[in-house]
């Protein structure tokens, strides 16, 4: 694509907005960034990947309901 640093600075940033409103749609939900993973983050973190799939899996054991947190993002 050609654009300024300036114009993907700004979408950029929308497309982050676009997905911490998707999150907001459920509270079993949340929009994490990972700074060092790529669209791919099961094969650059797949730490990261099993952390929340395990917390997901302990959340429904548990029958806990996750706390909303906004300041994730």
């Amino acid at each position: 694509m050609q654009m300024t640093t300036e114009q993907g600075q700004r979408i950029q940033a929308v497309w982050k907005v676009m997905h911490d409103e998707e999150a907001s749609w459920s509270q079993h939900s949340r929009h994490e960034l990972v700074p060092d993973a790529t669209h791919y983050i099961q094969f650059d973190r797949p730490d990261v990947v099993i952390a929340a799939v395990r917390e997901t899996v302990n959340d429904v054991r548990s029958g806990a309901r996750p706390e909303r947190d906004d300041t994730t993002g």
